[in-house]
């Protein structure tokens, strides 16, 4: 359906019409960055970043996906000091930053488990038991 290049704009920018709301190339950032409308309040995908990643202005304070991971990751800004969820692991694992070194919840068990990483080789809290249970 063609593109639209508004001249106005420092460098302009591209509205892409084929695309479900279209999205917004602005051309006046390092690289540009990618705004998509048909997202709820869209979201930009900045193309200086090594791969680039997405910002998401729908969630409360945001959270980034970085490209340049194996199939990338989010960090979750909103929670107290983020947390990380990769998305190169089979239902991708989180990884609290908010724990003394952290701990990882397994999403790709049956209700995941975690795993503690502040304890002497960890421990492992399976949730998917009644009550769970902890793996030293």
């Amino acid at each position: 359906m063609g593109h639209i290049v508004h001249l106005n704009k420092p460098m302009g920018h591209l509205l892409h019409l084929n695309k479900p709301m279209g999205y917004i190339l602005h051309l006046n950032k390092p690289m540009g960055h990618l705004l998509h409308l048909n997202k709820p309040m869209g979201y930009i995908l900045h193309l200086n970043k090594p791969m680039g990643h997405l910002l998401h202005l729908n969630k409360p304070m945001r959270h980034l996906l970085h490209f340049n991971k194996p199939m990338g990751h989010l960090i979750h800004l909103n929670k107290p000091m983020g947390h990380i969820l990769h998305l190169n692991k089979p239902m991708g694992h989180i990884l609290h930053l908010n724990k003394p070194m952290g701990h990882i919840l397994h999403l790709n068990k049956p209700m995941g488990h975690i795993l503690h990483l502040n304890k002497p080789m960890g421990h492992i809290l399976h949730l998917n038991k009644p009550m769970g249970h902890i793996l030293h």
